[in-house]
């Protein structure tokens, strides 16, 4: 912890001979915490703190990571307790992330604010290479703001609501720290900036001398976004959300305000916007799909999309079929289903960025996730999950050799038979730790059967 006004009792105060912070007060937990995640902002001692993993600071990490990692979460520390709106990520199942009119329009999206970002920036970004060809000149805010918008709400046009709140949360929560990141690095290359002592020895000087290129690489990712779903569901909006931000800031200078009250990234751009009404807009849609290659961008994507969905289904079968014992933890009982997700008393910590949604009610989780609360602590840990939300059953696969621990009312019982446990489970196998008050276990032939009933 770095400044914290009152560190919690874990903490022990240390000193680190970083030229420059050499008074400064850190404090230092060897070790998990329960509320301390790896990255993400959270509350410690009552004060709101940026939580960032250890590896940022190593000299084997990326130059910009530490100016970036820093400015990024303290930013989410800032919206927490501005009290931004998160996205909900129930809406994350439901999101058509295969559609492929909604990826190659999504696409298109990304190459309009590309074209002007690189041509605003091009005095910055100086003669550094991007992957496409260079921008032949500087685009009209006004005139890429209406081909923009009316992209968008063309891809919008099927879209729930629930999932148009979804993408505009994240845009504004995630996408605006991304906007941070690339102000921070246009600051950083400035010719008049100069990094104090502390900070250049924990990022180094190439922060400073790649920010035109850093700042390359991010605006180029706006190139990629929904190309064969990439990112559709999930960090494309962290890309145009800091994208709709820098091209915000040539638009309406009061955006920032506005944004803070809770007006959304594209209702700020899309204010000035007059749209030309039928057949006019239809005409000019045409057009843009003309220049961008939109047919062709659209049958890729079908193609993609029937390949993904028959890849998704045969993940889902191998993992549910896979050699090793299968276990079935059943927390159906633990909240009443129409409290599932909206209750406070349970916690699940995953990654929406290495999910892959087989429907609306199942999904894998590649590298694992953490479902707890009130004496129940399920851990999977580097190793696929399949969720299934409609009965809140996780199916896991393990290894058959190796250490298998089960424990029930402080005695081991045996895989191979049931058992009923009133006073505590303790379930250790290779990946896998569960503990809970109360519930059963029962081997059902194909999967081990683990209900939880408090």
């Amino acid at each position: 912890l770095l400044q914290h006004p009152d560190p919690p009792d874990e903490f022990e105060r240390v000193r680190i001979p970083v030229p420059g912070l050499e008074k400064t007060d850190f404090h230092y937990h060897r070790g998990p915490l329960p509320y301390l995640p790896a990255v993400r902002e959270v509350e410690v001692g009552g004060v709101r703190t940026a939580a960032l993993p250890l590896s940022v600071f190593s000299t084997a990490a990326s130059p910009e990571a530490l100016t970036v990692g820093l400015v990024h979460d303290l930013f989410h520390v800032f919206t927490a307790s501005a009290g931004l709106e998160t996205a909900d990520l129930r809406v994350l199942s439901r999101y058509p992330e295969l559609d492929p009119t909604n990826n190659a329009l999504g696409t298109l999206e990304g190459l309009i604010l590309h074209e002007f970002l690189t041509g605003a920036l091009r005095d910055f970004l100086g003669g550094v290479p991007g992957p496409g060809p260079a921008p032949g000149g500087r685009a009209e805010p006004e005139r890429t703001a209406y081909e923009f918008c009316l992209v968008r709400r063309e891809r919008r046009g099927p879209l729930e609501d629930e999932v148009i709140d979804y993408e505009q949360q994240l845009e504004a929560r995630e996408g605006l720290a991304r906007y941070i990141e690339v102000k921070a690095l246009i600051g950083a290359g400035s010719p008049g900036y100069e990094p104090s002592r502390a900070f250049r020895t924990l990022s180094g000087r190439d922060t400073y001398s790649l920010a035109p290129e850093l700042v390359r690489r991010r605006l180029d990712r706006l190139r990629e976004i929904n190309v064969k779903a990439a990112g559709a569901a999930w960090w494309r909006f962290f890309d145009t959300g800091m994208a709709i931000g820098l091209f915000a800031d040539h638009v309406e200078p009061r955006w920032k305000s506005e944004v803070a009250r809770g007006v959304t990234l594209d209702s700020v751009v899309e204010r000035g916007v007059r749209f030309l009404g039928d057949p006019g807009d239809d005409r000019e849609l045409d057009r843009l799909k003309e220049r961008y290659d939109f047919d062709s961008r659209l049958e890729a994507e079908w193609a993609f999309s029937r390949d993904e969905r028959r890849r998704r289904d045969g993940l889902l079968a191998r993992l549910l079929g896979a050699e090793g014992t299968r276990f079935t933890f059943d927390v159906s009982d633990l909240i009443p289903e129409e409290t599932w997700w909206d209750s406070g008393r349970f916690t699940m910590v995953w990654d929406p960025s290495a999910v892959d949604t087989v429907s609306r009610n199942v999904r894998i989780h590649k590298r694992g996730l953490r479902f707890k609360g009130f004496g129940t602590d399920l851990e999977f840990k580097d190793l696929p999950v399949v969720e299934d939300l409609k009965h809140r059953l996780f199916h896991v696969s393990v290894p058959v050799k190796g250490a298998l621990s089960l424990e029930g009312d402080g005695n081991p019982f045996s895989l191979g038979l049931g058992a009923e446990f009133e006073d505590g489970l303790e379930v250790r196998l290779p990946g896998v730790h569960a503990r809970a008050r109360s519930g059963y276990v029962k081997n059902l032939g194909e999967t081990l059967y683990i209900k939880i009933t408090r």
